[in-house]
């Protein structure tokens, strides 16, 4: 996400479904306090590699 990336294509990156990788960004969102996948992109970008 912190590319830019659409789900269909972070999901074709990871080899994972679409619904997955939306189900991770939602769980993601929550747990940051991210509203949208823009401010969790920014987040990522910020924090750095884990």
């Amino acid at each position: 996400m912190a590319e830019g990336l659409s789900s269909s294509e972070t999901a074709g990156r990871m080899h994972l479904g679409v619904t997955t990788v939306e189900t991770h960004a939602s769980n993601l969102m929550t747990k940051t306090g991210s509203p949208n996948r823009v401010r969790l992109a920014v987040l990522a970008i910020q924090q750095g590699p884990a």
